[in-house]
C-alpha cells in the first residue's frame, strides 16, 4: 500500500517521536508525559488523526482530533513538552 503524505510513519525521523503498530509516539523525556498520534480509521472518509495524551503513568487525560498531521504534531508536542516542564518546575 502506497503511503500518502500524511502518515504517521513520517514522523518517525522527527527527535523523540517513534512509529510502533500505526501509532506516532512522543516523548522527549523517558518518564515523563507522552502522546500517541494516530489516524482514525472511522466514521471520517477523510484523513483525520486522533490524539491521547498521556500522563507518567501512562492514564490518558487529554484526547482530541486534528484535521492534519502537521496540526495533530503541533498540538501533541506543545501538550507534552508544557506539562513536562510544569513537571520539572
Amino acid at each position: 500500500m502506497r503511503q500518502s503524505a500524511e502518515d504517521v510513519t513520517a514522523l518517525n525521523d522527527r527527535p523523540h517521536w517513534s512509529v510502533a503498530r500505526g501509532r506516532a509516539i512522543f516523548a522527549p523525556v523517558a518518564t515523563g508525559w507522552r502522546a500517541v498520534v494516530r489516524t482514525l480509521i472511522e466514521p471520517t472518509p477523510t484523513a483525520r488523526f486522533h490524539i491521547a495524551v498521556m500522563d507518567r503513568t501512562g492514564t490518558t487525560r487529554y484526547a482530541r482530533e486534528a484535521a492534519t498531521l502537521d496540526d495533530a504534531v503541533k498540538g501533541a508536542e506543545r501538550d507534552v513538552l508544557a506539562r513536562n516542564a510544569l513537571r520539572l518546575a
